[in-house]
């Protein structure tokens, strides 16, 4: 019997209540999602690996908070089962944003506008996203150590010598050498307040957004919890899937500046975005693990994905240099 199949029958034991299965929508190393018929509605059954117990903590965790206080820009949790680790959610339209400039000041508001529906009581009981720092000292041994898990785990074919050689001569050296540097600012290991720290969905942008009706809508919030408020700018601004242009990068930083909730995380995101860039750089390297045939001509396309990534967004760190 599959694992839907187990799902449905529990699930009819345990509610009495019927769930049609329409079709798989997506299979991954993390999941899977099905379509299926609940109440009538048309919804997504999302099933995690059954090792994978904190992405499906976090993400029944984010909805059920978000939708008790009432915000409207995420999907509505209908059902969660925590023995078999699946979700009911409601099913979004597909109408994909535009990744220009409107967009990431638009979902700046956005997540400001989430922090109003994120009670002082759910924030006190709420864990850290995925990889959150707090400090600059923290954001660097973030990154440090994903250097050195990725640098061990990719092998030695030809294929990935370049990017091996590039983390162990390049990025680590850089890292270390920044450290250095910034060791010298008396705020390296200052955390910031409990009063600054956001909730964040920790992997926001247009990969995971909606428009409906001119708003914005996110979905998948299995790295979400609390974080820094610089690390979601970086998020917004140098994501591979929506990389601003540098011409247009002071602009929208300074109307992002303006709004309450990153006003006060200017400054620590000037210092923190050229580490995450070169983080941005391991999670794309990181897929090339994940390739069920490494090797391949779609696992080289991984990596060169990588490096014209870090090519794409270095103009934006000699700008960051400049200010």
């Amino acid at each position: 019997m599959s694992n839907i199949d187990l799902i449905i029958k529990k699930h009819l034991e345990d509610k009495g209540e019927k769930i049609t299965l329409i079709k798989e929508i997506r299979k991954s190393l993390n999941g899977r999602l099905y379509k299926i018929k609940y109440k009538n509605k048309i919804s997504i059954l999302k099933l995690y690996k059954s090792e994978d117990g904190l992405r499906y903590y976090r993400e029944k965790e984010s909805l059920h908070i978000l939708n008790k206080n009432h915000f409207e820009f995420c999907p509505k949790l209908f059902y969660f089962n925590n023995a078999f680790k699946y979700l009911i959610i409601e099913e979004l339209k597909e109408i994909k944003p535009t990744p220009n400039n409107k967009f990431k000041f638009d979902l700046a508001k956005y997540i400001e506008n989430q922090q109003n529906y994120i009670l002082p009581i759910d924030k006190n009981k709420m864990i850290n996203a995925s990889e959150a720092g707090f400090s600059i000292y923290e954001h660097l041994e973030i990154v440090k150590k994903k250097a050195s898990f990725i640098l061990e785990k990719l092998t030695s074919q030809a294929q990935t010598k370049e990017a091996c050689k590039f983390i162990s001569h390049e990025i680590l050296p850089w890292l270390n050498s920044y450290e250095e540097k910034l060791r010298l600012n008396d705020k390296y290991f200052y955390k910031i307040k409990f009063s600054e720290i956001i909730f964040s969905q920790s992997d926001i942008g247009v990969h995971n957004s909606f428009i409906n009706n001119h708003k914005i809508y996110t979905f998948d919030y299995e790295y979400a919890g609390l974080d820094d408020p610089a690390k979601t700018i970086c998020d917004i601004l140098i994501n591979p899937d929506q990389i601003i242009n540098k011409d247009d990068f002071n602009t929208v930083l300074e109307k992002i500046s303006t709004l309450k909730t990153f006003k006060n995380a200017i400054d620590r995101f000037k210092i923190i975005l050229p580490i995450y860039r070169f983080k941005w750089f391991l999670i794309i390297l990181n897929g090339y693990l994940k390739q069920d045939q490494q090797g391949s001509e779609e696992s080289f396309k991984v990596i060169m994905k990588a490096f014209n990534y870090l090519n794409n967004s270095e103009k934006i760190i000699q700008i960051i240099k400049g200010l």
